[in-house]
């Protein structure tokens, strides 16, 4: 695809005291750039290099690309995500002591990063994705997915609290609810179409 718009320099030639993106015409007149149309892939701030991928390619009507983009952007917020999940598991004073030097304060958070850290990354992996299926303007998959997160965990917490649980059952639910989360969100993502 061919750039429409090449803005060379614009820090450098834009007037003092001037708010715009300026350009000058054949005849050497200043005009301020309007976008040709109300899509956000015109607007100033996403005309930079690396700027709001999903939309650049949804724009180029290039779906595809922008699947495999969110993919990317998801698999790496997952992995970055995951990866200080798996380290507070394993070492949950490197968070939690920073708070506090109470040992019944750390015990609770110990309990909890063993539960929930390891989960971390499939929420990471859900909201990533949400916010390029909203971008996509295909979001029926991640509001569903959000949807019963929102009420298993709201089931099993009326069901702990009748119960009279623990904790560490909250902890489990609250797991639950972000693998359900990512796992859902993923698959609504995989499976619908970001054809217009």
């Amino acid at each position: 695809h061919q750039a429409n718009l090449v803005i060379q320099n614009y820090y450098d030639e834009t007037p003092t005291g001037v708010n715009a993106l300026v350009g000058q015409a054949e005849n050497g007149s200043v005009y301020s750039y309007i976008p040709e149309d109300a899509n956000a892939a015109g607007l100033i701030p996403n005309l930079t290099d690396g700027g709001n991928l999903v939309g650049m390619a949804l724009g180029a009507k290039m779906f595809d690309r922008a699947k495999r983009v969110a993919w990317s952007g998801a698999a790496m917020s997952a992995a970055l995500v995951g990866s200080i999940g798996v380290l507070v598991t394993f070492w949950p004073g490197l968070w939690s002591e920073l708070f506090t030097v109470n040992p019944n304060v750390l015990a609770s958070a110990s309990l909890y990063f063993q539960w929930v850290g390891p989960c971390y990354g499939f929420f990471a992996l859900g909201l990533c994705l949400y916010f390029a299926s909203q971008g996509a303007g295909k979001l029926w998959g991640p509001v569903f997915a959000g949807t019963c997160r929102l009420a298993m965990v709201a089931a099993g917490g009326v069901w702990l609290t009748q119960h009279e649980g623990n904790a560490e059952q909250m902890f489990m639910l609250i797991a639950l609810g972000m693998v359900t989360y990512g796992v859902l969100t993923a698959l609504a993502v995989w499976k619908t179409s970001w054809v217009r």
